[in-house]
Protein backbone atom coordinates (compact mmCIF):
# COMPACT_ATOMS: atom_id res chain seq x y z
CA UNK A 1 0.00 0.00 0.00
CA UNK A 2 1.45 3.18 -0.85
CA UNK A 3 0.18 6.80 0.29
CA UNK A 4 0.43 9.71 -1.46
CA UNK A 5 -1.13 13.68 -0.95
CA UNK A 6 -2.90 14.36 -3.89
CA UNK A 7 -3.28 18.00 -5.18
CA UNK A 8 -3.70 20.87 -7.19
CA UNK A 9 -0.75 23.28 -5.90
CA UNK A 10 2.78 22.39 -6.79
CA UNK A 11 4.46 24.48 -3.62
CA UNK A 12 3.53 24.84 -0.35
CA UNK A 13 2.26 28.32 0.73
CA UNK A 14 3.39 30.69 3.03
CA UNK A 15 1.28 31.81 6.07
CA UNK A 16 0.26 35.12 4.38
CA UNK A 17 -0.78 32.89 1.24
CA UNK A 18 -2.55 30.07 3.02
CA UNK A 19 -4.65 32.88 5.01
CA UNK A 20 -5.41 35.03 1.63
CA UNK A 21 -6.55 31.03 0.07
CA UNK A 22 -8.55 29.54 2.77
CA UNK A 23 -10.04 32.97 3.76
CA UNK A 24 -13.86 32.37 3.12
CA UNK A 25 -15.39 28.43 2.61
CA UNK A 26 -16.50 27.94 -1.55
CA UNK A 27 -20.28 28.20 -0.32
CA UNK A 28 -19.71 31.64 1.20
CA UNK A 29 -18.34 32.90 -2.41
CA UNK A 30 -20.09 35.05 -4.97
CA UNK A 31 -19.55 34.00 -8.84
CA UNK A 32 -16.14 36.39 -9.37
CA UNK A 33 -14.80 34.20 -5.88
CA UNK A 34 -15.21 30.61 -7.02
CA UNK A 35 -13.24 31.55 -10.53
CA UNK A 36 -10.02 30.05 -9.26
CA UNK A 37 -11.56 27.31 -7.47
CA UNK A 38 -13.48 25.67 -9.81
CA UNK A 39 -10.75 25.85 -12.26
CA UNK A 40 -9.00 23.99 -9.52
CA UNK A 41 -12.15 21.63 -8.79
CA UNK A 42 -12.36 20.76 -12.62
CA UNK A 43 -9.12 19.60 -12.59
CA UNK A 44 -9.39 16.95 -9.90
CA UNK A 45 -12.59 16.01 -12.04
CA UNK A 46 -10.97 15.65 -15.27
CA UNK A 47 -8.29 13.08 -12.95
CA UNK A 48 -11.34 11.07 -11.86
CA UNK A 49 -13.30 10.87 -15.08
CA UNK A 50 -10.07 9.30 -16.17
CA UNK A 51 -10.00 6.77 -13.47
CA UNK A 52 -13.91 6.38 -14.40
CA UNK A 53 -13.09 5.55 -17.98
CA UNK A 54 -11.00 2.46 -16.72
CA UNK A 55 -12.92 1.96 -13.87
CA UNK A 56 -16.79 2.02 -13.21
CA UNK A 57 -16.93 0.07 -10.23
CA UNK A 58 -17.29 2.94 -7.65
CA UNK A 59 -18.02 2.83 -4.44
CA UNK A 60 -18.30 5.40 -1.85
CA UNK A 61 -18.06 6.14 1.74
CA UNK A 62 -18.75 8.98 3.64
CA UNK A 63 -19.32 10.33 7.26
CA UNK A 64 -21.83 12.36 6.93
CA UNK A 65 -24.16 12.48 3.97
CA UNK A 66 -27.39 13.75 4.50
CA UNK A 67 -29.74 16.50 2.83
CA UNK A 68 -27.92 19.60 3.64
CA UNK A 69 -25.04 17.76 1.61
CA UNK A 70 -26.45 18.60 -1.44
CA UNK A 71 -26.41 22.50 -0.21
CA UNK A 72 -22.67 22.57 -1.87
CA UNK A 73 -24.08 22.34 -5.21
CA UNK A 74 -25.46 25.29 -7.16
CA UNK A 75 -29.07 25.42 -7.88
CA UNK A 76 -28.02 24.99 -11.77
CA UNK A 77 -26.21 21.48 -11.24
CA UNK A 78 -29.38 20.72 -8.57
CA UNK A 79 -31.29 21.29 -11.80
CA UNK A 80 -29.15 19.58 -14.40
CA UNK A 81 -28.25 16.31 -11.47
CA UNK A 82 -32.49 16.21 -10.66
CA UNK A 83 -32.73 12.60 -12.08
CA UNK A 84 -29.02 11.10 -9.74
CA UNK A 85 -29.86 13.31 -6.72
CA UNK A 86 -33.63 11.54 -6.46
CA UNK A 87 -31.50 8.46 -6.79
CA UNK A 88 -29.04 9.61 -3.79
CA UNK A 89 -31.56 10.48 -1.75
CA UNK A 90 -33.43 7.01 -2.52
CA UNK A 91 -30.62 4.85 -1.78
CA UNK A 92 -27.99 6.53 -0.58
CA UNK A 93 -28.87 9.21 2.19
CA UNK A 94 -28.38 8.27 6.03
CA UNK A 95 -25.90 5.82 4.61
CA UNK A 96 -22.28 5.44 5.16
CA UNK A 97 -21.64 3.28 1.74
CA UNK A 98 -22.80 3.53 -1.73
CA UNK A 99 -22.42 1.32 -4.96
CA UNK A 100 -23.04 3.28 -8.24
CA UNK A 101 -21.65 3.27 -11.73
CA UNK A 102 -23.25 6.70 -12.98
CA UNK A 103 -20.86 9.33 -13.85
CA UNK A 104 -23.12 12.10 -12.63
CA UNK A 105 -22.99 10.49 -8.72
CA UNK A 106 -19.31 10.27 -9.17
CA UNK A 107 -19.35 14.05 -10.21
CA UNK A 108 -21.72 15.15 -7.44
CA UNK A 109 -20.14 13.48 -4.53
CA UNK A 110 -16.78 14.86 -5.70
CA UNK A 111 -18.35 18.46 -5.94
CA UNK A 112 -19.78 17.82 -2.36
CA UNK A 113 -15.99 16.73 -1.14
CA UNK A 114 -14.08 19.29 -2.38
CA UNK A 115 -16.23 22.31 -1.66
CA UNK A 116 -16.64 20.63 2.42
CA UNK A 117 -13.27 22.47 2.70
CA UNK A 118 -13.71 23.15 6.69
CA UNK A 119 -15.47 20.17 6.97
CA UNK A 120 -14.15 16.16 8.71
CA UNK A 121 -10.78 14.93 7.36
CA UNK A 122 -11.36 11.60 5.41
CA UNK A 123 -15.27 12.75 5.35
CA UNK A 124 -15.30 11.52 1.64
CA UNK A 125 -13.79 8.21 -0.14
CA UNK A 126 -13.78 7.11 -3.45
CA UNK A 127 -13.05 4.19 -4.33
CA UNK A 128 -12.63 2.21 -7.52
CA UNK A 129 -12.66 -1.32 -6.59
CA UNK A 130 -11.17 -2.52 -9.96
CA UNK A 131 -8.42 -0.19 -9.98
CA UNK A 132 -8.25 -0.60 -6.40
CA UNK A 133 -7.17 3.17 -5.94
CA UNK A 134 -8.69 5.20 -2.76
CA UNK A 135 -9.05 9.01 -2.78
CA UNK A 136 -10.02 10.21 0.30
CA UNK A 137 -10.70 13.82 0.62
CA UNK A 138 -8.80 15.99 4.01
CA UNK A 139 -10.58 19.59 3.71
CA UNK A 140 -8.24 22.32 2.09
CA UNK A 141 -8.99 21.43 -1.21
CA UNK A 142 -6.77 18.24 -1.23
CA UNK A 143 -6.78 14.15 -1.05
CA UNK A 144 -4.96 11.55 -0.37
CA UNK A 145 -4.30 9.23 -2.83
CA UNK A 146 -3.64 5.32 -1.81
CA UNK A 147 -2.39 3.21 -3.96
CA UNK A 148 -3.73 -0.66 -2.77
CA UNK A 149 -2.19 -2.75 -5.25
CA UNK A 150 1.27 -2.35 -7.26
CA UNK A 151 0.53 -0.94 -10.56
CA UNK A 152 0.16 2.48 -10.12
CA UNK A 153 2.53 4.14 -13.13
CA UNK A 154 -0.46 4.09 -15.24
CA UNK A 155 -2.58 6.35 -12.82
CA UNK A 156 0.64 8.70 -11.77
CA UNK A 157 0.20 9.35 -15.95
CA UNK A 158 -3.26 10.38 -15.38
CA UNK A 159 -2.32 12.65 -12.36
CA UNK A 160 0.39 14.25 -14.52
CA UNK A 161 -2.03 14.39 -17.72
CA UNK A 162 -5.12 16.52 -15.25
CA UNK A 163 -2.12 18.91 -14.08
CA UNK A 164 -2.24 17.42 -10.65
CA UNK A 165 0.53 16.91 -8.32
CA UNK A 166 1.67 13.77 -6.06
CA UNK A 167 3.75 14.16 -3.04
CA UNK A 168 4.85 11.57 -0.93
CA UNK A 169 3.35 10.46 2.23
CA UNK A 170 5.76 7.94 3.23
CA UNK A 171 6.35 9.96 6.67
CA UNK A 172 2.46 9.91 7.26
CA UNK A 173 2.05 6.23 6.13
CA UNK A 174 4.63 5.31 8.60
CA UNK A 175 3.26 7.13 11.49
CA UNK A 176 -0.33 5.36 10.83
CA UNK A 177 1.26 2.21 11.05
CA UNK A 178 3.37 2.75 14.41
CA UNK A 179 -0.14 3.72 15.91
CA UNK A 180 -1.91 0.43 14.82
CA UNK A 181 0.80 -1.89 15.84
CA UNK A 182 0.82 -0.24 19.06
CA UNK A 183 -3.36 -0.68 19.58
CA UNK A 184 -2.60 -4.05 18.09
CA UNK A 185 0.50 -5.01 20.71
CA UNK A 186 -1.98 -3.32 23.31
CA UNK A 187 -4.82 -5.00 22.19
CA UNK A 188 -3.48 -8.62 22.29
CA UNK A 189 -1.77 -7.59 26.11
CA UNK A 190 -5.45 -6.99 26.85
CA UNK A 191 -7.16 -10.63 25.60
CA UNK A 192 -4.59 -12.10 27.18
CA UNK A 193 -5.37 -10.64 30.48
CA UNK A 194 -8.96 -11.04 30.09
CA UNK A 195 -8.99 -14.83 29.21
CA UNK A 196 -10.09 -16.46 32.05
CA UNK A 197 -13.06 -14.24 32.64
CA UNK A 198 -13.92 -14.86 28.48
CA UNK A 199 -13.86 -18.88 29.20
CA UNK A 200 -15.98 -18.34 32.56
CA UNK A 201 -18.54 -16.68 30.37
CA UNK A 202 -18.60 -19.44 27.83
CA UNK A 203 -17.21 -16.93 25.39
CA UNK A 204 -15.11 -18.20 22.48
CA UNK A 205 -12.52 -16.05 20.30
CA UNK A 206 -11.51 -16.38 17.25
CA UNK A 207 -8.81 -14.21 15.33
CA UNK A 208 -10.14 -13.41 11.66
CA UNK A 209 -8.34 -12.82 8.54
CA UNK A 210 -8.78 -9.69 6.60
CA UNK A 211 -10.55 -10.72 3.07
CA UNK A 212 -7.46 -8.56 1.95
CA UNK A 213 -5.44 -11.23 3.94
CA UNK A 214 -2.79 -8.15 4.97
CA UNK A 215 -2.15 -8.56 8.86
CA UNK A 216 0.49 -5.98 8.86
CA UNK A 217 -2.75 -3.71 8.06
CA UNK A 218 -5.72 -5.26 9.71
CA UNK A 219 -5.98 -7.07 13.43
CA UNK A 220 -10.02 -8.23 13.85
CA UNK A 221 -11.18 -10.43 16.84
CA UNK A 222 -14.54 -12.43 16.80
CA UNK A 223 -16.22 -13.08 20.13
CA UNK A 224 -18.78 -15.46 20.48
CA UNK A 225 -21.26 -15.68 23.76
CA UNK A 226 -24.39 -17.07 24.89
CA UNK A 227 -26.21 -13.44 24.20
CA UNK A 228 -24.49 -12.44 21.10
CA UNK A 229 -21.64 -11.79 18.92
CA UNK A 230 -19.19 -9.22 19.26
CA UNK A 231 -16.39 -8.04 16.78
CA UNK A 232 -13.70 -5.99 17.36
CA UNK A 233 -11.31 -4.23 14.81
CA UNK A 234 -8.16 -2.36 14.59
CA UNK A 235 -6.48 -1.57 11.18
CA UNK A 236 -4.65 1.46 9.56
CA UNK A 237 -6.94 4.25 8.50
CA UNK A 238 -8.25 3.00 5.13
CA UNK A 239 -11.76 2.80 3.69
CA UNK A 240 -14.08 2.45 6.53
CA UNK A 241 -16.02 4.39 8.91
CA UNK A 242 -13.76 4.59 11.44
CA UNK A 243 -10.22 5.54 11.70
CA UNK A 244 -7.93 3.04 13.91
CA UNK A 245 -10.89 0.59 15.99
CA UNK A 246 -14.40 -0.41 16.19
CA UNK A 247 -16.31 -2.22 18.29
CA UNK A 248 -19.86 -4.19 17.63
CA UNK A 249 -22.28 -6.35 19.01
CA UNK A 250 -25.56 -8.33 17.86
CA UNK A 251 -27.59 -9.23 20.60
CA UNK A 252 -29.39 -12.45 20.28
CA UNK A 253 -32.56 -11.54 22.12
CA UNK A 254 -32.62 -8.83 19.32
CA UNK A 255 -31.60 -5.59 21.71
CA UNK A 256 -30.45 -3.02 19.82
CA UNK A 257 -26.67 -3.42 18.47
CA UNK A 258 -24.03 -1.77 20.61
CA UNK A 259 -21.35 0.28 18.11
CA UNK A 260 -18.43 2.33 18.96
CA UNK A 261 -16.37 3.72 16.31
CA UNK A 262 -13.07 5.90 17.24
CA UNK A 263 -12.71 9.27 15.79
CA UNK A 264 -9.61 11.35 13.69
CA UNK A 265 -8.39 12.62 16.90
CA UNK A 266 -8.54 9.62 19.37
CA UNK A 267 -5.37 8.81 21.39
CA UNK A 268 -3.88 5.61 21.45
CA UNK A 269 -5.03 5.41 25.53
CA UNK A 270 -8.46 6.77 24.31
CA UNK A 271 -9.18 4.10 21.80
CA UNK A 272 -7.83 0.74 24.15
CA UNK A 273 -9.82 2.32 27.02
CA UNK A 274 -13.27 2.78 25.07
CA UNK A 275 -12.47 -1.08 23.32
CA UNK A 276 -11.92 -2.23 27.27
CA UNK A 277 -14.93 -0.59 27.93
CA UNK A 278 -16.78 -2.12 25.08
CA UNK A 279 -15.28 -5.68 25.48
CA UNK A 280 -16.33 -5.69 29.23
CA UNK A 281 -19.94 -4.51 28.42
CA UNK A 282 -20.17 -7.52 26.05
CA UNK A 283 -18.41 -9.74 28.76
CA UNK A 284 -20.49 -8.48 31.45
CA UNK A 285 -23.89 -8.04 30.09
Amino acid sequence: MKIYVLEVLENVLTEEEANQYYYKAFIEMNKREKIPYTVNENRYLRFLLRLYKIDKNVVYKWRFFEKWSLDFLSNSEKLYYKSFIKKLRRKAFNKRKFFSKDKDILEMIFKVSYRDVFGFQKAYKIYFSNLKILITSLTDYYYFITFLDKDEERVKNLVKKSKLFLKWGRNMELKEQEKFLEIKKEVIKMIENKKEKLKENNIKTDIIVDIMNDEENYYILDFEGDKGVARLEITTPHFAPYYYACFNILWLNDDEPYWWLDEENSTVIDILKELEKSLDYFINS
